[in-house]
């Protein structure tokens, strides 16, 4: 598979991983876009054109698509979150209910934090993990994050985990 930027015509795939429930954050992906359909999917598509003005060039990082033989399996990358009272730099990924388990989170979030460290510096990545995915909090821990405070301004159900540069 192959890991690219977003572009417009990825909008369809990305509603049906909003519609999957599996996406961590869905309260984050406006209510037009999750309710699905023609008129979700368009909504979609203008966020990601505005996505693609407005991160990529600013931050020069930003969240990309995972896809695999011309099917979009999952997405993968960084945001900036106010966390403790700094921006700070977190990862988020996403697979496809019938890609999980074959080591494909894994080997994307060690590839995107080697493209931090050596393209961007990175000191500290962040993880946020609903404290019910034990998967996550698996692979967490498999790629060298530790459990760090939680924010109090988050619900009791995120917990926080984060990676210096040390990270191999």
């Amino acid at each position: 598979g192959i890991l690219r930027e977003l572009k417009e015509a990825d909008a369809p795939a990305l509603c049906k991983f909003y519609e999957e429930g599996g996406f961590g954050f869905l309260e984050e992906i406006p209510g037009e876009v999750r309710r699905g359909g023609e008129e979700g999917q368009q909504a979609e598509r203008l966020r990601i054109a505005a996505y693609i003005r407005h991160v990529y060039p600013v931050r020069g990082f930003g969240m990309y698509v995972l896809e695999q033989e011309g099917r979009v399996i999952g997405m993968a990358g960084f945001e900036m979150e106010e966390i403790a009272g700094e921006s700070r730099i977190v990862m988020g990924y996403y697979v496809a209910p019938d890609k999980r388990r074959q080591g494909i989170a894994r080997r994307i979030c060690r590839l995107l934090l080697d493209y931090g460290r050596e393209e961007y510096a990175m000191e500290a990545v962040y993880l946020r993990i609903r404290k019910e995915n034990q998967a996550s909090m698996a692979l967490a821990a498999k790629l060298g994050f530790e459990p760090w405070m939680p924010d109090p301004n988050v619900t009791d159900s995120d917990l926080l985990f984060r990676i210096l540069p040390a990270w191999k």
